[in-house]
């Protein structure tokens, strides 16, 4: 395979080279600029949607972190009905047995 440059048939001269690797360079350099203005506008849309959420849920963590405090000072400590635990599997998690097994991978 030729690594001739051809321009409308015919080979492409040394000015021409030369002007074809500078648009070239010049390309390259104005969408690696254009890439990062992308970058830094899609940076900060995500550092100001993070900000709305961040302000639009500061009421709901409050209530959680509220509603902890209020469980710990009754002395109810056992968090495992906020992970989806019926009260039967916390009786038996609570007789502190554990198995423990070795297992294969087949």
């Amino acid at each position: 395979m030729s690594q001739q440059l051809y321009i409308n048939g015919k080979p492409a001269s040394l000015l021409q080279r030369i002007l074809a690797a500078v648009i070239g360079i010049g390309a390259l350099i104005v969408f690696a600029f254009f890439g990062l203005a992308v970058f830094v506008i899609g940076l900060g849309v995500t550092a100001v949607l993070a900000v709305i959420f961040f302000w639009k849920t500061r009421k709901i963590r409050k209530q959680v972190r509220e509603e902890m405090a209020r469980m710990q000072e009754e002395g109810n400590a056992n968090f495992s009905q906020f992970y989806g635990q019926q009260p039967s599997r916390r009786k038996e998690s609570e007789k502190g047995e554990l198995y423990e097994g070795e297992y294969k991978e087949l």
